[in-house]
């Protein structure tokens, strides 16, 4: 039987050896004996060298496989991701790709393997608050006794997810995005995700291709003053600033040059929307809408929000609006279909989730510091947290590119399985 109970809980510290503290602490009295009982040994300097050597034989030997230094066995890790419905990926694709290739990863290490899921259910509980439900839902996990922790977050409150881990000696897994807060006190171990920035690059690559079609593209863009409006998703989620970053690196000539133009007063530029959520993200459309109706881009930080707006547009606005999007959401691939939703960015969940099995194959057999085919650490200046990058994204569907992007069976009905496989 594996066990994980003693992986590090902050990677900026050594191991910490949990079950093996009172093994450890006889071992080092045997360096205390009294003189009296070296008289059984005729070279005591050299008896006292075989001891130091054997002790930190036996020190690196638990640090380098942590997963056999304890007598508590370890075989339930919990998934907690943080919605349902505005992002059909989270449970249409990462729950199950996560499922199945940690399962794939562990059948050799692990016996009785248990997976917990848990889901903060934004679509489906609008009672409680689901920044707090998450957290319960760690407590939860914890009492059943789970060892590792793999969160997608819903906001900043998943800091205290990690409080309550680090007291209880378990590892976390940020899932896609950051867990960290402004002190850098609380965050989580490991952190695997995607280039957001490249995802924010590509969405604003293609409004400055558009933008390049002037009067021949669709939307027929004027030399100058073209309107736009940026509608992000939780202020305080990092992704957001990632995304603007994006944005930034490819638009900023564009905005220099007043060909693109920010919306009127009183409304700012870029709009955030708390959790991401679509009905709020559509409200705040329609009141940019009502004072700017000349409005021509939108650009939107993902599918679940842009579908929400989609859907509330006045009919002499569906497909006059340029309208970006991420994630590949069979709703938006549908707008795509109609005209409604300019692109989207597929993103690859299968590569997100095979990096994070690998980490927690790693984890489990005490080789996370060790060279891992598939699995390299990257510095990112916006985490502590030891961080792995997915950069197998990238699949840009337009218009243009539909029916080569996206897989369709013979009755011309979207296929999301066979859709969005990361290739450029």
């Amino acid at each position: 039987m594996m066990a994980i109970a003693t992986i590090p809980i902050n990677v900026a510290n050594p191991p910490i050896m949990i079950k093996n503290s009172l093994r450890l602490k006889s071992f080092l009295d045997i360096l205390k004996f009294p003189k009296s009982m070296f008289k059984f040994f005729p070279n005591q300097r050299q008896l006292k060298v075989y001891l130091v050597l054997f002790l930190a034989i036996f020190i690196l030997t638990a640090s380098c496989n942590l997963v056999k230094t304890t007598s508590t066995p370890c075989n339930k890790i919990a998934i907690l991701l943080p919605e349902t419905g505005p992002a059909q990926r989270w449970e249409g694709s990462d729950r199950r790709e996560l499922e199945h290739k940690i399962a794939k990863k562990l059948i050799d290490h692990v016996d009785d393997l248990m997976l917990l899921y848990f889901n903060a259910d934004r679509n489906f509980d609008k009672g409680n608050k689901m920044d707090l439900k998450q957290v319960k839902q760690a407590e939860r996990a914890f009492e059943q006794g789970v060892c590792l922790l793999i969160v997608g977050p819903v906001d900043e409150t998943a800091t205290q997810i990690v409080q309550i881990a680090r007291q209880k000696n378990k590892p976390v897994i940020a899932y896609d995005r950051v867990i960290q807060d402004e002190n850098k006190q609380n965050f989580a171990d490991y952190f695997v995700s995607f280039d957001t920035t490249e995802v924010g690059r590509l969405q604003a690559k293609y409004i400055a291709t558009e933008l390049d079609r002037g009067m021949q593209s669709k939307y027929q863009f004027k030399s100058k003053d073209n309107l736009y409006v940026m509608i992000n998703g939780s202020e305080n989620d990092h992704n957001t600033k990632l995304l603007k970053q994006g944005f930034d690196q490819s638009l900023t000539t564009k905005i220099e040059a007043e060909v693109l133009k920010p919306i009127d007063k009183p409304f700012s530029t870029m709009k955030y929307i708390k959790d991401w959520d679509g009905a709020l993200a559509a409200k705040e459309m329609a009141d940019v809408l009502k004072y700017n109706p000349e409005l021509k881009i939108a650009w939107v930080g993902n599918d679940g929000m842009a579908s929400k707006i989609i859907n509330k547009l006045p009919e002499d606005k569906k497909g006059k609006i340029l309208i970006t999007g991420q994630d590949g959401t069979q709703e938006s691939l549908t707008n795509i279909q109609r005209g409604w939703q300019s692109m989207t960015v597929c993103k690859d969940s299968k590569d997100l989730a095979e990096k994070t099995a690998l980490l927690v194959e790693a984890l489990f057999k005490g080789e996370v510091n060790k060279s891992i085919p598939g699995l390299s650490p990257e510095k990112l200046d916006y985490t502590d947290s030891k961080s792995y990058i997915s950069r197998e994204v990238y699949s840009v569907v337009t218009g243009e590119n539909f029916k080569d992007r996206v897989s369709l069976d013979n009755n011309d009905k979207i296929q999301l399985e066979n859709t969005c496989k990361g290739k450029k």
